[in-house]
């Protein structure tokens, strides 16, 4: 009896936050490849709230960050701008690209850490050869990104950073011969610290990190993450007809789907409000007893 009562406690919840869904989508139109948006968007404001009561007013309360990104016709972010209340945290960076699409030059500021930066890249006919990023104060080589080619075809990617005066490698992507990724290596200090295995259309499948931890990962028709499961925990996500996560369950056992609901041990549900482009416009996160307790509003302006 115990049992029952738990899956209907959890049943109500669910529909109860489900139930105040607005917008009701059909799955009409892609995402862009190289946005997280559909249709072309030129600037995006996101004001992050959090909420300390059971309302979902957000008058006269302060942000805890305010985001602005800018993009170009193209889709590449040429502005990001991250302002946080506390002022611990904030981001501005600028990105100028070029005809071929590929970044010129870039000022990131961090608090008080500014760094300016060119970016040179050399080809082989029409074959990106090298990436390469200076300090443009001090024209020193700060990163390189590798292009290798197997005949016509990119086989790898290698990215590597300036760190105690030479080039280390962090990351390694390798691909299939159809141009798809399949292995992406990360590195700390030279020396593996992640793997990531995908499979043969470019969906991530294993993911090893340290000596023995591994993340397995399920999709579901549509090809959004339904479930992830590692040494510890396991996800299990439900979406909404455009790809946006509206569930999420956190289960503490070995297996992904409980037969009783017993070892859920917690739920989060997203909420969203869409404009006419089928963009979110506003996002409220609920915890288990359907009480708000984030919500997001996002001001996009089109091209």
């Amino acid at each position: 009896m115990k049992k029952i009562i738990l899956l209907l406690s959890l049943f109500c919840l669910l529909v109860g936050c489900k139930t105040k869904k607005i917008t009701k989508l059909t799955r009409l139109e892609a995402k862009s490849s190289n946005l997280d948006f559909n249709r072309s968007v030129k600037k995006v404001i996101l004001t992050h709230y959090s909420i300390n009561d059971s309302t979902e007013i957000i008058s006269d309360k302060k942000p805890l960050f305010v985001q602005i990104q800018t993009f170009d016709v193209l889709g590449n972010l040429t502005g990001n701008k991250v302002t946080h209340q506390d002022k611990s945290n904030n981001i501005d960076a600028e990105y100028i690209f070029d005809a071929s699409n590929k970044v010129t030059s870039s000022k990131f500021s961090y608090n008080t850490l500014q760094i300016n930066s060119i970016y040179k890249h050399q080809y082989k006919g029409k074959k990106l050869l090298n990436s390469e990023e200076y300090n443009q104060d001090t024209n020193s080589l700060e990163a390189v990104t590798k292009y290798k080619y197997n005949a016509k075809k990119l086989k790898s990617i290698e990215h590597l950073i300036k760190k105690d005066s030479s080039l280390q490698i962090i990351e390694t992507t390798l691909l299939s011969s159809s141009g798809i990724i399949k292995e992406v290596i990360k590195y700390d200090n030279s020396k593996i610290s992640k793997r990531d295995l995908y499979d043969s259309i470019g969906r991530i499948m294993i993911s090893y990190s340290g000596p023995t931890n591994k993340v397995l990962y399920t999709y579901d028709k549509h090809g959004n993450i339904a479930t992830e499961k590692d040494n510890a925990y396991s996800f299990k996500y439900e979406y909404d007809s455009y790809g946006n996560e509206t569930v999420r369950y956190l289960f503490d056992s070995d297996l992904v789907f409980c037969p009783t609901g017993d070892c859920i041990i917690g739920i989060r549900y997203h909420v969203y409000e869409y404009d006419k482009k089928k963009n979110w416009i506003k996002k409220i996160e609920f915890d288990r007893q359907c009480i708000p307790k984030t919500i997001e509003i996002r001001t996009l302006e089109y091209y």
